[in-house]
């Protein structure tokens, strides 16, 4: 089984995501291999990848950092403020409404993947 590091703040923009890619970077240059990983974020720089499916930007860059291709299992839940609520995008893909436990569910299986 994979080995986890998990790094926690309290705020927006205090640097978590920053962090994460740094330390990708580093472990990838001691030979690691490294994915980075965050269930859920809630942010509105969503990355485009090539087949149309969406997932945080700070996730595709730390996936650059670790020498990946980006890829929706890095980010299984991505939500994009809207005017009035949020669009909810769960693999990669935006769906008519959100459920906890199917976000819940698709975290678990990407994370299994990427481990």
């Amino acid at each position: 089984m994979a080995k986890n590091i998990m790094i926690q703040g309290t705020m927006s923009s205090a640097g978590k995501s920053l962090l994460a890619a740094g330390l990708c970077r580093i472990f990838r240059q001691d030979g690691l291999r490294v994915a980075p990983f965050k269930a859920q974020n809630i942010s509105d720089n969503a990355h485009l990848l090539p087949d149309g499916r969406r997932m945080a930007r700070s996730q595709a860059i730390a996936a650059a950092a670790c020498g990946l291709d980006p890829e929706p299992d890095m980010n299984p839940v991505l939500l994009i403020p809207r005017h009035g609520g949020c669009e909810a995008v769960v693999d990669g893909a935006a769906v008519p409404r959100f459920d906890r436990d199917a976000g819940r569910a698709a975290a678990r299986r990407a994370y299994d993947r990427l481990a």
